[in-house]
């Protein structure tokens, strides 16, 4: 049985195939990459690792199946300070996978199998309660079924447990659910879908930030723009965290997650939204202008550096 953390990450697991084209204007049938990357990965994966490496006690839960990258996977979250024994293998799907197609300065391109991510069930999720229940914030995505991840958050709010939902995967919420969550965090490309608004800049990111708020969310809504900026609002105010002008996004994989992450592990720690959003902003940014997927996370002497 797992000891109660602070922070429960609820989320896809997935082995991450990159390859790195710097050409994007190739025509014949046959087009080249320049390099490849195989990294252990996932939004569940790289959420927890990066609120871990703050020192912050973090567990994860997922599923990965019997092949060789489930083995890989769990090879590579032994190395992690997240406690992993939530994890569990299953034979009844491989394990995940993500193949990406990686760009300097481009958004990237992203085919994934789910694979054992479908498989945490809601059985699955009912024999988190304990866990759910004494953690201070639980972490959840759309990378697993979306029942699954209801029941997750209804079972957090029921206990007291705070909710940060990692939207990357964006469907329609009620303005129930809105009022499960606690703290939303989403790309730019996503928002429309919760928001009704397509966020092409700030302003139209502040009038979709105020009417999630407005629709239920109860402390802070993130939205990412990679490369240009990040907009964290609240019912106190907003706090605008731009690029800097000479930043080159050269690697765009991992960057929501860290993102997601290191806000989450700043905010079990008691700091404030903005300060929250400033660590993790830089820390997103940083992870984004190099390549590797989850291996171009900040480090912990990093993350460190950028609390100093």
């Amino acid at each position: 049985m797992s000891e109660a953390k602070d922070i429960l990450v609820i989320a896809n697991l997935n082995m991450d195939l990159i390859l790195e084209q710097k050409d994007l204007h190739q025509t014949g049938r046959k087009k080249y990459a320049d390099s490849f990357c195989l990294s252990p990965g996932g939004n569940g994966n790289n959420e927890a690792s990066a609120a871990a490496r703050l020192g912050v006690p973090v567990a994860l839960a997922g599923m990965v199946g019997t092949d060789s990258f489930g083995r890989q996977l769990q090879e590579s979250l032994a190395g992690e300070k997240t406690d992993c024994s939530l994890v569990q293998v299953t034979e009844k799907a491989s394990t995940g996978l993500s193949l990406i197609l990686s760009s300097a300065g481009q958004e990237n391109t992203y085919w994934d199998i789910v694979g054992a991510n479908a498989c945490l069930d809601e059985a699955y999720i009912r024999s988190l309660e304990p866990q759910i229940a004494a953690a201070k914030l639980l972490v959840v995505g759309f990378g697993i079924p979306f029942d699954s991840a209801v029941l997750a958050m209804e079972l957090a709010r029921s206990h007291g447990t705070e909710v940060m939902l990692v939207a990357y995967q964006s469907r329609p919420l009620s303005d129930e659910l809105l009022s499960l969550i606690d703290i939303l965090v989403l790309d730019s490309r996503e928002a429309a879908t919760l928001a009704g608004i397509e966020i092409t800049n700030l302003k139209s990111a502040r009038i979709a930030t105020g009417l999630l708020l407005k629709h239920g969310v109860r402390q802070a809504v993130l939205v990412h723009m990679k490369s240009r900026f990040l907009l964290a609002a609240t019912n106190g105010g907003t706090r605008t965290l731009e690029a800097p002008r000479d930043y080159q996004l050269i690697d765009a994989s991992a960057m929501d997650d860290t993102l997601a992450g290191v806000f989450a592990g700043c905010h079990v720690m008691g700091m404030d939204p903005e300060r929250a959003a400033e660590i993790a902003y830089a820390a997103a940014n940083l992870c984004g202008s190099r390549f590797g997927a989850h291996f171009s996370i900040p480090s912990e002497e990093e993350l460190a550096e950028l609390m100093a």
